[in-house]
């Protein structure tokens, strides 16, 4: 798990989808996740969410990890694009309002410091 951030402060916790399963499960059939959590999908421009048992907010993301387009949140059974994107992120829904994610901000991630 990486943590994602914006000017320093940390926004949310994702999980990289790095493999063909991964990759094809996503969030599908996971009943809930915690505040700011979710997962990112690398070289990406469409998500489902087909058996998503939850609400999600998507954001896609360009080369250079800029917000370029969200969709805030979609329900299960919705396809959502972004031709020009290269990356997606999944996060519970509520996430891109209560961290006030706007377009043109740029995140970065970096490792989860878990505390014992």
């Amino acid at each position: 798990m990486v943590d994602v951030m914006r000017n320093g402060e940390r926004i949310g916790c994702v999980t990289f989808a790095s493999t063909f399963g991964t990759r094809l499960r996503g969030l599908m059939f996971r009943r809930a996740l915690r505040t700011g959590d979710g997962m990112i999908f690398w070289h990406c421009r469409s998500l489902h969410t087909h058996f998503m048992l939850m609400v999600i907010d998507i954001v896609f993301l360009d080369a250079s990890l800029r917000v370029i387009s969200m969709k805030k949140d979609v329900r299960p059974w919705r396809i959502v694009r972004c031709k020009i994107a290269e990356h997606a992120l999944e996060f519970v829904s509520g996430t891109c309002d209560r961290e006030n994610i706007v377009l043109g901000d740029r995140l970065a991630f970096s490792p989860t410091h878990l505390e014992s």
